[in-house]
């Protein structure tokens, strides 16, 4: 227990005053876009992209003219939360490279594998425990009735 109080301290002083550690730092707002380039608008296109099937996975419906069947919505949820990462990831990026392509999709990857991952650990070390307590806590089953 003294251990696990110690690891929760340690990691509360480390993201509460890692500010410094860090260089966390306020970035001046980006520049206005002035020149419409081709990277430009596949950006704001995959964007618009990524709020449609939001919109979709959320409503279940398609601005309530088109039905979104229920078998569609998980796959619905991971091209949205792909090309949500990667649209985030490009448009932070100063110029639009194949280096700022190859980090969206990164990004993309880790938002598709980032939550699993941790629920995956999560069951792994949780898991054992609490089938334990369900066999601490079962009723075992009533025998059959003998016959007379």
């Amino acid at each position: 227990m003294r251990k696990y109080l110690a690891q929760c301290v340690a990691l509360f002083l480390w993201l509460f005053w890692s500010s410094i550690a860090l260089a966390q730092t306020i970035l001046p707002p980006p520049a206005p876009v002035t020149v419409l380039t081709p990277a430009v608008v596949i950006v704001t296109l995959l964007a618009v992209l990524a709020g449609y099937i939001a919109q979709a996975v959320n409503t279940g419906s398609l601005f309530g003219v088109v039905t979104v069947p229920q078998t569609w919505l998980p796959y619905l949820t991971l091209v949205g939360s792909f090309l949500a990462a990667a649209v985030m990831s490009l448009q932070g990026a100063a110029v639009v490279t194949s280096v700022s392509w190859f980090n969206a999709l990164l990004s993309g990857l880790l938002a598709l594998g980032g939550t699993s991952i941790g629920v995956v650990a999560h069951q792994h070390v949780d898991q054992p425990r609490v089938t334990k307590l369900r066999l601490l806590t079962s009723v075992p089953p009533v025998p059959p009735a003998k016959a007379a």
